[in-house]
């Protein structure tokens, strides 16, 4: 048998719910943090992009320009010439010398890569990432100090954004 009758308007204790208020400001505050979280997680990505790029290429920049100083450092004045490597690369972007040891040197640019090449060996890389490097005197009565200017550029998240390093040292030639 079935009554008919009115439902409470109450629910029995320990049966309660939630009102609809309580689930608006749920619904509310979860919007809220649900169109601020990618815009967060974007940001901490594109940090963390720039960051890497940004040690990676301060590394390269590091270890190449290191390089160079050490190997002329111990080259002959007299034989240290400075010209471009291929009429599409920058002016001043190859230095070629003579060591003491008797062995021939050659840095360049070629495209984006910073190269070297000892003796007839075959060529190796130094570097990837290069925008510019450029040998040059800086005194032009004097040929024992010479400056090395290397840029790096690496792109980072779709190409939108560069990360830039400058690096620039004087190094003395020590030999005649």
């Amino acid at each position: 048998m079935v009554i008919l009758g009115r439902l409470p308007l109450r629910a029995p204790r320990g049966l309660g719910g939630f009102t609809m208020a309580e689930l608006m400001v749920v619904v509310a505050i979860m919007g809220i943090i649900f169109s601020i979280a990618p815009k967060v997680l974007m940001s901490t990505h594109r940090f963390f992009a720039l960051s890497l790029a940004r040690s990676e290429i301060q590394r390269d920049a590091r270890t190449s320009l290191n390089m160079i100083n050490r190997q002329l450092r111990q080259a002959k004045a007299s034989t240290v010439t400075v010209s471009r490597h291929a009429s599409d690369q920058p002016p001043y972007s190859k230095v070629e010398f003579q060591t003491v040891a008797g062995s021939t040197l050659t840095f360049w640019q070629n495209g984006h890569d910073l190269m070297m090449k000892k003796d007839s060996s075959n060529s190796r890389l130094l570097a990837k990432n290069i925008r510019n490097v450029a040998f040059a005197y800086t005194q032009t009565d004097n040929d024992a100090i010479m400056s090395v200017a290397v840029t790096f550029e690496k792109r980072i998240y779709e190409g939108k954004s560069k990360s830039l390093q400058t690096a620039v040292e004087k190094v003395r030639i020590m030999n005649d």
